[in-house]
């Protein structure tokens, strides 16, 4: 979910930066081409931007030392993979 929220919210940036650009070119009086070419050069340096950023955080993240996993995390990790819940019954009924 992360992934699809992450992605919405850069496209919307990416929007936003594009037609500011393109507004403030065609306020200025440019043709509106020059204004189409300088909102796609805006919009391209933000995403070059967020691209540097991801690749940063990557290579910060990859020198994370994870901890050793258990049987209850392998447990819900293939829980999760077959889309249903683990139950055992904590109790036996006499």
């Amino acid at each position: 979910m992360a992934r699809y929220v992450g992605g919405s919210l850069f496209v919307a940036a990416a929007a936003t930066v594009t037609s500011t650009a393109i507004e403030n070119k065609t306020a200025s009086g440019a043709s509106p081409q020059d204004a189409l070419a300088a909102g796609l050069s805006r919009s391209a340096l933000l995403m070059a931007l967020i691209c540097a950023a991801g690749v940063a955080f990557a290579f910060l993240m990859g020198r994370h030392r994870a901890e050793k996993p258990t049987a209850v995390s392998r447990a819900a990790a293939a829980a999760v993979t077959a889309h249903t819940i683990p139950t055992h019954p904590t109790t036996t009924r006499s």
